[in-house]
């Protein structure tokens, strides 16, 4: 009995002892495009405390030469399609719809909508994915560019 109780023991302790093996590799930075110019995030972040009640996904380039930001009625928690809309009109809140904002200090452009975004999440991190969406220049509403971006949170 003494021994089946030292082999039990000394199980319980292999086990209890043993390294995980699971790794949290970082994702890969967030990348975007603005009218064919490149950019590369430092960091992105989620921020639901957004002074007009959205939550935003940030993504911000070194040294202050842009971000991108897209705008929910809530943070994304589920994998989802969201459809893009026309620049700060996602009121009422139907947890469907978000909007994209491109910007660089001199100048921002905002999503003209009727595009797609796909959200999925990955290890309780959120990444947003989007192509070749319109947006407008705020200062010039004439001012048509082009954007796609890749998000992956990783604050």
């Amino acid at each position: 009995m003494k021994t089946i109780s030292v082999l039990i023991l000394s199980a319980f302790f292999v086990v209890s002892c043993s390294k995980s093996t699971v790794t949290n590799t970082p994702p890969p930075p967030s990348q975007w495009a603005l009218n064919g110019k490149s950019y590369q995030g430092d960091s992105t972040f989620l921020d639901s405390s957004y002074s007009l009640n959205y939550a935003s996904m940030t993504s911000l380039a070194p040294l202050d030469t842009g971000y991108v930001a897209i705008y929910f009625d809530i943070l994304p928690t589920q994998n989802k399609t969201y459809n893009i809309i026309t620049g700060v009109q996602l009121r009422p809140t139907n947890n469907q719809n978000c909007w994209v904002e491109f910007g660089n200090g001199i100048t921002r452009y905002q999503s003209l909508g009727g595009e797609h975004l796909n959200v999925t999440i990955v290890n309780r991190k959120v990444q947003a994915a989007f192509t070749n969406i319109a947006l407008k220049n705020v200062y010039a509403p004439y001012d048509t560019v082009y954007a796609s971006a890749t998000l992956y949170q990783n604050l």
